[in-house]
């Protein structure tokens, strides 16, 4: 569910507020999930478009009578009230798996040095008998 968010400066942002349920895939009953008319939103700037048939700004600034922000605000935290919409969940403050792949490319590089080490060893020996 996206909804624009009016700035203090007259502009607004994209908010991207979560997920919620839809009888067939396309209508969202928008009343339902009505929040306050004035909010602090925590989330992550981000600029669209994040995939397929995402919402860009940049295509509807004609069809707001106020100016558009580039960017979408993909909040995160707590879900509304009654658990909707669903937010999107905060990364994760870790490495993720780029420890691992490193250990893992740095471990290629050094089997194919070893490798070609014992390769051409192995073929000096045998050019000598």
């Amino acid at each position: 569910m996206i909804t624009p968010l009016r700035l203090a400066d007259g502009s607004a942002v994209f908010v991207d507020r979560g997920w919620v349920p839809s009888p067939d895939a396309y209508h969202v009953d928008q009343a339902l999930y009505r929040e306050p008319d004035t909010a602090t939103v925590e989330g992550l700037g981000i600029t669209p478009p994040r995939g397929r048939d995402d919402v860009v700004p940049g295509a509807l600034r004609d069809s707001l009578p106020y100016p558009l922000v580039p960017f979408i605000v993909q909040q995160t935290g707590t879900s509304a009230p009654r658990g909707l919409p669903r937010r999107w969940p905060a990364p994760a403050a870790d490495d993720g798996p780029h420890l691992s792949y490193a250990i893992q490319w740095f471990s290629f590089a050094l089997i194919i040095v070893l490798g070609t080490g014992a390769l051409l060893r192995k073929t000096t020996i045998l050019g000598h008998f």
